[in-house]
């Protein structure tokens, strides 16, 4: 079990459609207002506006709920698929941890992704678990609450936003535990199963690495690690 527990995410945040945003190294920088509690209105993105598709996050997890300066901890969400169908194709996860004021151009550190289940496998009424994702914060950054704002994006396409979320915080402070204090718990038989299938069906065309310490696969057609 991760060491905070289950946060279930606060109802009253809206789970929305977002507008087009700008990319940065991969990652999603949004560019309209989006502070926790408010609704970013957009046009959809093409392809699910009608597609049946609705996802929520029902929960966060975290390995530890305080963390230092330079240390690295583990988040896991949980999304639900509350809709009709899955999405029409594999979408991206952004996870932001922004200060007060939260704000999508406040964005201290950050861990966008691929998430564990392909979002185009999400059916309906089906509960997915993606992560642990690993995430390192900045050796520089302030003590204090970050909010975790988190949803899905069109990384492939306009990059408009399908899930746009704060349902949770996390805490920086140079009292937290160090992360050597933790270690994720080892992944059912069957997730492993499950991991290992949807990272072949991103590797097409996989160009390897292997030493004795680890194995790094680069797709050449579509970059996907």
């Amino acid at each position: 079990m991760l060491g905070s527990g289950f946060v279930p995410a606060p109802p009253t945040l809206p789970s929305v459609i977002g507008s087009p945003a700008g990319i940065v190294a991969g990652l999603l920088l949004c560019t309209a207002s989006c502070g926790p509690g408010e609704e970013v209105r957009a046009a959809g993105v093409p392809g699910e506006a009608n597609s049946g598709f609705v996802p929520v996050i029902v929960g966060v997890e975290f390995t530890q709920s305080a963390v230092r300066p330079g240390d690295a901890f583990a988040v896991t969400l949980r999304f639900q698929n509350e809709g009709a169908a899955p999405a029409t194709k594999a979408h991206t996860a952004f996870v932001h941890f922004e200060p007060e004021p939260a704000d999508c151009s406040n964005i201290a550190f950050q861990a966008d992704h691929a998430p564990t289940v392909p979002t185009d496998t999400w059916a309906p009424g089906a509960t997915i678990t993606d992560a642990p994702i690993v995430v390192r914060v900045p050796v520089d950054a302030r003590e204090g609450t970050y909010w975790v704002h988190a949803g899905l994006y069109d990384r492939e396409g306009d990059l408009g936003r399908l899930l746009d979320v704060f349902p949770s915080t996390l805490e920086v402070s140079e009292s937290a535990p160090p992360s050597t204090a933790w270690r994720p718990a080892p992944l059912p038989e069957e997730e492993l199963l499950l991991r290992r299938a949807a990272f072949e069906r991103r590797l097409a065309a996989p160009v390897t690495l292997k030493t004795d310490a680890y194995s790094f696969a680069l797709d050449a057609e579509s970059a996907a690690e």
